[in-house]
């Protein structure tokens, strides 16, 4: 049965789960920390829309941006948005600036490893680009030579498909503890709401490297419509998880042929959300990557 996220629920969240220091501001319905990564401090919050329909996820730099810089930090805005389906970059009035990205939880079960992957994507990725604000506010480089430089530099970037058409994908990596049996249960929890779910693919490969190799190898150029960015989940026990999300039904088949097609491409395990009609299908082509795959809870939709 459904029930409404509470502050509770989101505090016991911070300190147990997350193991965050955090502090709460029951009026603004905000609960916030301050943490460290790789690149910098970022302060991270959840807030509790006032309605219960939504939890807003925000993550903000430990810098302001001076007024002599928010216009190149708009065109950064603009050219770092423009591809993204989950994650946005925006600035505050005052030069704060940050990611933010939404859980919609109305008539939903609260599922804590949905926020704390939702989360640590955000992070992930605010994180990732923190290099590249710096070299704008300090650095005195344009957007696009930042941001060309920070793509040349890293190594979740595409270098198969997508740079031959002259596109780059992006591959957020993430750390986290769910496993496939957590996400086909959130999903299976949302669909017996009534709630919409695109069509996804997660593979299970037997370590990260090969994770990274399928997803930048093999995701769709930039300029596809096919499918978004995907994403690479990486578990305790070194195994690593790649998360495709369909922006259309009608392409699974497509994502799935460019993967089964690609030589050297090898999995343990899947979990499939998609339409009947492709079930059969795609069992059957990822089902010839590896010897005795373990496949997830497969759930499927008219």
């Amino acid at each position: 049965m459904s029930r409404q996220v509470t502050m509770s629920d989101v505090a016991e969240f911070f300190g147990k789960s997350m193991d965050w220091p955090f502090t709460q501001d029951e009026p603004a319905r905000i609960t916030r920390a301050r943490i460290k990564r790789k690149n910098g401090e970022h302060v991270v919050g959840v807030i509790l829309s006032r309605d219960d329909d939504y939890l807003g996820l925000f993550q903000w730099y430990a810098v302001d941006v001076p007024e002599s810089r928010r216009l190149a930090m708009y065109e950064f805005m603009a050219r770092v948005n423009y591809p993204r389906h989950v994650t946005t970059c925006q600035m505050g009035e005052q030069g704060g600036i940050g990611w933010r990205t939404v859980l919609f939880t109305k008539d939903s079960v609260f599922v804590p490893s949905q926020l704390r992957y939702a989360l640590e994507l955000l992070v992930s990725t605010a994180d990732g680009y923190l290099p590249v604000v710096f070299s704008i506010l300090y650095g005195n480089k344009s957007p696009m030579q930042a941001l060309d430089d920070f793509a040349q530099e890293q190594k979740t970037f595409a270098t198969g498909p997508a740079a031959a058409s002259g596109g780059r994908r992006e591959v957020a990596v993430v750390n986290s503890t769910i496993d496939l049996s957590e996400i086909t249960a959130d999903i299976a929890s949302k669909s017996a709401l009534g709630e919409s779910q695109p069509p996804q693919l997660w593979m299970l490969m037997m370590d990260e490297p090969q994770a990274r190799m399928l997803a930048t190898e093999f995701a769709a150029p930039a300029e596809s419509t096919f499918a978004a960015s995907p994403v690479i989940i990486n578990l305790p026990d070194g195994t690593a998880v790649v998360h495709f999300t369909l922006l259309h039904a009608e392409h699974i088949r497509q994502l799935v042929d460019t993967i089964t097609n690609a030589v050297g491409v090898r999995c343990s395990g899947f979990t499939v959300h998609l339409p009947e009609s492709d079930h059969s299908y795609v069992l059957q082509k990822i089902s010839n990557l590896g010897e005795g795959i373990r496949v997830g809870d497969t759930l499927s939709f008219s």
